[in-house]
């Protein structure tokens, strides 16, 4: 019988590799509520921001950061770095059609940050791609504001 002796280095490396391999869930905590959510988005095709403010139910005591992704692109969160409140991770993007059937947006990727306080939260996005041939930027901010208890849907 062979006996297999582990090196303290050797446990070291094998944690860290069962450690990398799962993924980071980047939601973070916040007050489950209304909120008042203000979005501006600008691009270096269109030097107008784009603003939207809307009201949105966060029905959960956690905010996903990638609910704020476009929904006509095929986007993930990768490389997700948690530190209590704030989230920060990169986004990578995939062409083509999205999962509901419209047309997707470009090959896209970025960086991204969330920060939740209690009934606060901000995210900032800067995604690159390319449309026919030239590069774009794409830099978008989130910032919500709880303003009281989400209406009864029942």
């Amino acid at each position: 019988m062979k006996t297999i002796i582990l090196t303290p280095a050797l446990i070291v490396l094998t944690q860290l590799a069962f450690t990398d391999a799962r993924a980071v869930d980047p939601a973070l905590p916040i007050t489950p509520g209304m909120y008042t959510v203000t979005s501006t988005t600008s691009s270096s095709l269109n030097p107008d921001p784009d603003t939207k403010v809307m009201d949105v139910c966060i029905d959960k005591q956690v905010l996903d950061p990638g609910s704020y992704l476009p929904k006509v692109a095929q986007c993930s969160l990768e490389n997700v770095k948690k530190n209590g409140n704030k989230a920060s991770f990169d986004i990578d993007c995939k062409s083509g059609e999205s999962s509901s059937g419209q047309p997707g947006l470009p090959e896209m990727t970025g960086k991204g940050e969330c920060v939740t306080e209690e009934t606060e939260h901000q995210c900032h996005f800067k995604m690159v791609g390319t449309v026919q041939g030239k590069e774009f930027i794409i830099d978008s901010m989130r910032e919500g504001r709880r303003i009281g208890e989400c209406p009864d849907l029942e």
